[in-house]
């Protein structure tokens, strides 16, 4: 969970008679939510990792290109391969 997270669930374990019991419920189960997405997140960049080991020198040129980095290189190579002839 993100620093700005924690301090939002602090702030509303703090609220006792502002914040509702249905509101505390809905506000757990939508953090709960967003950490399972960031769990997803996660194991879906290691995929992507280690799906583009094999394109490691590829992306190593294409992240020379200014303002191209990492991130953009692997789509790059996703929608239009490594064949450019």
């Amino acid at each position: 969970m993100t620093d700005d997270l924690i301090s939002m669930v602090d702030w509303i374990k703090g609220k006792d008679g502002l914040i509702g019991h249905h509101q505390k419920l809905m506000l757990k189960t939508q953090l709960r939510h967003i950490d399972f997405l960031s769990n997803e997140i996660k194991r879906l960049d290691e995929e992507i990792k280690e799906r583009m080991l094999t394109f490691d020198k590829d992306l190593e040129l294409l992240d020379t290109i200014p303002g191209v980095g990492r991130h953009t290189a692997e789509q790059i190579l996703a929608e239009i391969g490594t064949d450019m002839n």
